[in-house]
C-alpha cells in the first residue's frame, strides 16, 4: 500500500506530475503534499487506497494545520 502525490510544476508547465516517491503512511503524503504547496507547487490529488483527496482539498488541509 502506498500514497502518492500528482503536483504541477510551475517550471514544467500545466501538466500534472506524479511524484516520483511513494509513501506508506496517509497522513506522511498529506504532510509532504503541504510542504510541497508552500514551496510553490500546486498540488492537483493525493491518492492511496481506498483514499483521494483532491488539490482543493489538500489547500483546504493546508489552511486548518498552519
Amino acid at each position: 500500500m502506498s500514497y502518492v502525490i500528482h503536483y504541477v510544476d510551475p517550471a514544467q508547465g500545466s501538466g500534472s506530475r506524479v511524484l516520483p516517491m511513494k509513501f506508506a503512511d496517509k497522513e506522511v503524503a498529506l504532510d509532504n503534499a503541504r510542504m510541497l504547496r508552500r514551496s510553490g507547487f500546486r498540488i492537483s490529488r493525493v491518492e492511496g487506497p481506498h483514499f483521494e483527496v483532491s488539490g482543493a482539498a489538500v489547500e483546504a488541509i493546508s489552511a486548518r494545520s498552519v
